[in-house]
C-alpha cells in the first residue's frame, strides 16, 4: 500500500494544494511526507458533516454543510467523493475563482463515471460495474445490497487468473441468482469454464459463455422485468458489455 500511495504522490507538485481524502494510515503518512517536502498546504476533508438523504429514482442526495446536492452515480462512496470535490473548488475560491453555488450543484447533477455501477436499462436492470479486485467487489456488493436489498442478482463474471478470484466469490455468490461465466481478452485470464466449475462446487448455478455477447444475450433472454443483471470486471471488458448493448438497443 505504501508503494502504491508513493506512486500516487507523485502528481504532488510545488505550488499547488492537496484536498486529501481520508486515507489508511500507512498511505496518508506517505502522502503527508511528500506534501511536506515540497511545502503544500494540506487540506483534510471530513465526511462528519455529510448526511445521505436518500434515493429517489436512482438519484441520490446528501447534505454537506446544511447545503443539499444531488448525484445519479450511485454508491455511498460517491458521495464522499463529491464532497472532495466540493472542497477543491472551495480552495479555488479562496483563491480568488468564484464559482456560483447553482452552477455546482448542477455539475454534480450532470457528472457522469462510465463503468461505475452504471445502469444501461431498468426493465430488466442491467448494470455494469468496473470492479476488477477485491475491494472493487466489496464495493459493488455494499452498493447491491443499499440499492436492491434482499434481491437476488444474475451476475456475468470474468477474472484474471492472478486476483483474488475466490475471495471475490465469497463476496457475491451469498446474492447470486445464477452466475454466467466469461473468458476475458487477456493472457491472464482464467477460463470461463474453470470459473464455472469453481462456482459449481461452491452450490451456485453457473453457465460457460463463448463471449461477452453470448453471456449478455443469455442473460437478457431468460430475465424477467423485475431481474437485476450485474456484469463486473475490468474496464475494457465491460465496455464490450455496454457496446453490444448499445448496438442491439439500436436494432430494436
Amino acid at each position: 500500500m505504501e508503494e502504491i500511495a508513493c506512486e500516487k504522490a507523485g502528481i504532488l507538485k510545488q505550488g499547488t494544494e492537496l484536498i486529501l481524502y481520508p486515507q489508511a494510515e500507512e498511505a496518508e503518512k506517505v502522502i503527508l511526507q511528500k506534501a511536506d517536502v515540497l511545502g503544500i498546504p494540506v487540506h483534510r476533508v471530513s465526511f462528519e458533516h455529510v448526511e445521505s438523504k436518500g434515493h429517489d429514482d436512482y438519484i441520490q442526495s446528501f447534505t454537506y454543510e446544511q447545503e443539499e446536492y444531488r448525484l445519479t452515480i450511485l454508491g455511498e462512496h460517491q458521495v464522499k467523493n463529491a464532497v472532495v470535490a466540493i472542497e477543491a473548488l472551495y480552495c479555488l475560491e479562496s483563491k480568488g475563482l468564484r464559482i456560483p453555488h447553482d452552477v455546482l450543484k448542477r455539475g454534480l447533477l450532470m457528472a457522469k463515471w462510465p463503468g461505475r455501477f452504471e445502469i444501461l436499462t431498468h426493465q430488466p436492470m442491467l448494470l455494469i460495474d468496473g470492479a476488477h479486485n477485491l475491494q472493487g467487489v466489496h464495493v459493488l456488493k455494499e452498493n447491491l445490497d443499499q440499492y436492491f436489498p434482499g434481491r437476488k442478482v444474475v451476475f456475468i463474471m470474468g477474472v484474471l487468473k492472478d486476483k483474488s478470484y475466490m475471495e471475490m466469490l465469497s463476496e457475491i455468490l451469498p446474492i447470486a441468482r445464477r452466475v454466467y461465466t466469461v473468458t476475458v481478452d487477456n493472457q491472464r485470464a482464467l477460463h470461463g469454464e474453470d470459473l464455472r466449475r469453481i462456482i459449481v462446487n461452491e452450490g451456485t448455478e453457473a453457465i460457460y459463455c463463448e463471449s461477452v455477447e453470448e453471456a449478455v444475450k443469455e442473460a437478457l433472454d431468460a430475465a424477467e422485468d423485475t431481474d437485476v443483471i450485474c456484469a463486473f470486471g475490468s474496464l475494457y471488458y465491460i465496455n464490450e458489455v455496454r457496446e453490444y448493448f448499445e448496438t442491439v438497443e439500436n436494432l430494436l
